[in-house]
């Protein structure tokens, strides 16, 4: 297996690319010298939006420590957790996907709030601890987005 032998490139005159050469070198040398001249501006202002501290608010107020994280989400037993488990949302293999160990009855395990997805419970303290607001496996945040009150 290698790359393809056949060429599927269009042929064009040999006059033609060289007029096209040509041309292209005058529209070049034109807007130089507009631009030189003050005529032509090869940049257009960006329309960028003037935001304040209080634009910034709902974000700040979003983030959260690890520790009220961990606050916030249940502990229980795995058996339990594999009960509350909507129809069509059970585990083939419970197994860990932070320690990559097995899920037993008798573990505890945190409910996240955004997913259905099983952990153990150090392992996704630690999970955490390291920054982490999102789910290891789908990436939903551990939280539900707390929307802004609206005055």
């Amino acid at each position: 297996m290698g790359f393809p032998s056949v060429c599927y490139c269009v042929l064009l005159p040999g006059p033609l690319v060289v007029l096209l050469q040509v041309l292209d070198q005058i529209r070049i040398l034109v807007f130089t010298l507009l631009h030189f001249l003050g005529i032509h501006s090869t940049t257009t202002p960006l329309d960028v939006p003037q935001l304040t501290a209080e634009d910034y608010v709902p974000y700040m107020v979003a983030v959260t420590s690890p520790a009220s994280i961990k606050k916030t989400l249940p502990v229980i037993q795995f058996s339990l957790f594999r009960r509350r488990l909507p129809m069509g949302h059970t585990h083939q293999e419970p197994v860990c996907a932070v320690c990559l160990c097995e899920l037993e009855d008798k573990h505890e395990v945190r409910m996240l709030g955004n997913c259905f997805h099983g952990f153990h419970k150090l392992c996704i303290d630690k999970w955490v601890d390291l920054g982490q607001v999102t789910c290891p496996l789908c990436r939903s945040r551990l939280l539900p987005r707390c929307s802004p009150s609206v005055d």
